[in-house]
């Protein structure tokens, strides 16, 4: 099977029904109820057959973004991103199939799939260098998706059986959670720990993630969210406001990364407070597993000037 596919063994054949899945952990998981009729038109059946159509063909894929170290200008991972090769309209965001997916219980298939994908990605950069380590794998996953059991067991099962170094993985926490689901979390956080995959905070500041999530989680680093990096350098607020965020993730002795960076100018800003790395359109768009290695090698071989001085 190819890594870039989401078809898993475990996935119900094209007319078999779709079982819902209840979680372990916590409350079961609600139901999305945003229907973005730009994705999907007709009513659920049809969109369900979608759905399956994509599961069948093998259109769902990730999608690998660089992530740059700023101090050394050199590539020091990548970021996935799901995306949808739809057959009419080619290569989407894979969010409304995922909601989709959400609400007929398959995420918890759909995640391992993309876990399997990373995970063997992580492989294949372990013995290349690109920069003063081994190259990582940032993978997001919605913090309420973490609170079924049968997920968590799926990572920590997949990492297990595979030769990379756990820490080399790293799951995102890309949504903001509730009060009553953040002490739900705890338990399935701890046992992602424990296997060795790290952790990080995404979408800091724009949710209703506090400081004790920083300390309570054990996370090895933050992100500071779009939002605040698109107004750079312009913005004196978002300059004020990604600076402290830097203070604060060193402070707490952890890294920090800008998310949504589009040129020289704001990497040149980040770079001046100290954050230690970015993604972004500026070094790169998402791009196919068979692709990745040689963005990497050719971002490695482009460093020649302070970000600043770039043209």
């Amino acid at each position: 099977m190819p890594h870039g596919a989401w078809l898993l063994q475990a996935a119900p054949a094209p007319d078999a029904p779709f079982l819902a899945l209840e979680p372990h952990w916590g409350q079961p998981r609600s139901l999305m109820a945003r229907q973005d009729s730009s994705e999907f038109l007709g009513s659920d059946a049809g969109q369900l057959s979608v759905l399956k159509r994509a599961i069948r063909n093998c259109e769902l894929t990730l999608r690998f973004q660089p992530i740059v170290s700023l101090q050394e200008r050199l590539p020091c991972g990548v970021e996935a991103r799901p995306s949808w090769q739809d057959p009419q309209r080619g290569v989407r965001s894979a969010d409304a199939l995922m909601e989709l997916a959400d609400r007929h219980g398959l995420v918890s298939s759909l995640i391992s799939a993309q876990t399997e994908q990373a995970c063997a990605l992580v492989e294949a950069l372990s013995s290349r260098s690109y920069g003063a380590e081994p190259a990582t794998v940032s993978l997001n996953i919605a913090t309420r998706y973490l609170c079924d059991r049968a997920v968590v067991e799926d990572i920590v099962g997949i990492v297990s059986r595979t030769s990379i170094d756990p820490s080399r993985l790293v799951i995102v926490l890309n949504e903001a959670t509730s009060l009553a689901r953040r002490t739900q979390i705890h338990v399935p956080l701890l046992a992602l720990r424990a296997a060795g995959v790290q952790l990080a905070l995404g979408q800091f500041c724009t949710g209703s993630w506090s400081m004790t999530d920083l300390r309570d989680f054990a996370v090895s680093s933050l992100t500071i969210d779009t939002t605040f990096v698109a107004g750079l350098p312009q913005s004196s607020n978002d300059h004020a406001i990604a600076s402290s965020l830097v203070h604060l993730a060193h402070d707490l002795g952890l890294l920090c990364m800008a998310e949504g960076v589009k040129d020289h100018s704001q990497a040149s800003v980040l770079d001046a407070i100290g954050c230690d790395r970015g993604v972004g359109p500026y070094w790169g768009p998402p791009v196919p597993e068979v692709e990745v290695e040689l963005l990497l090698k050719r971002l490695g071989q482009s460093r020649l000037q302070p970000i600043g001085r770039r043209r």
